[in-house]
């Protein structure tokens, strides 16, 4: 009968749990099947398809007079004017395009925005450019149906720091009629101020 040492033994169990975990690591590391083209075909079929998610949105569509108010720091007084929104489906309502106007004092500020909710990434989304910079702004959100609240989280160039400042843009459906906007701006790390809030009412006509 063959015997074989206690350190034999252990050294071949060693060898054994390191073989079996390469073996696994190098499993895992394989390319995963790739998705039969029937079930691709069926997979983006699903992905390109607007639903309930995309109808959350819908509350927004229409026209809508605005009644302003906005300060650039917490210490500054509101300074309030008036303007008019518009919110338009688009490609095949998938997503809904936004166009903002309102006085700032000596200047008028125009924004165009557009919103969809991503089906792959689960998450609404939004872009916005307005008539008083070069950049883009991007953000993602999450539909709290309780409060019936798009809160929308986002990050954009601060060009006095060379850096990045946070913002929040904060939807928020108060009945078939009127919405509520506000904006919040990253003032410190982890600090926000509100720096606009605006209170749309549904022109009827």
């Amino acid at each position: 009968m063959l015997r074989i040492g206690r350190c034999t033994a252990v050294a071949l169990v060693a060898g054994y749990v390191a073989a079996l975990a390469v073996a696994q690591e190098t499993k895992a590391q394989e390319p995963k099947e790739p998705i039969a083209p029937a079930g691709q075909e069926a997979l983006l079929k699903q992905l390109a398809t607007p639903g309930e998610h995309h109808q959350q949105l819908e509350p927004l569509a229409g026209k809508w007079e605005l009644a302003v108010k906005w300060r650039g720091d917490p210490a500054d007084k509101w300074t309030q004017s008036k303007g008019t929104a518009q919110y338009q489906w688009i490609l095949g309502r998938r997503f809904l395009q936004e166009s903002f106007q309102y006085d700032m004092g000596s200047q008028s500020l125009e924004w165009l925005g557009i919103y969809g909710y991503d089906n792959y990434q689960k998450q609404y989304t939004a872009v916005w450019v307005d008539n008083m910079g070069t950049n883009t702004e991007f953000a993602s959100a999450q539909y709290d149906p309780t409060a019936k609240t798009f809160t929308f989280l986002g990050e954009q160039d601060d060009p006095p720091t060379k850096g990045k400042r946070k913002f929040k843009w904060i939807i928020t459906l108060d009945g078939p009629d009127r919405v509520r906007f506000e904006s919040f701006d990253q003032s410190s790390p982890g600090t926000y101020f509100k720096n606009t809030e605006i209170t749309a009412t549904r022109r009827l006509k």
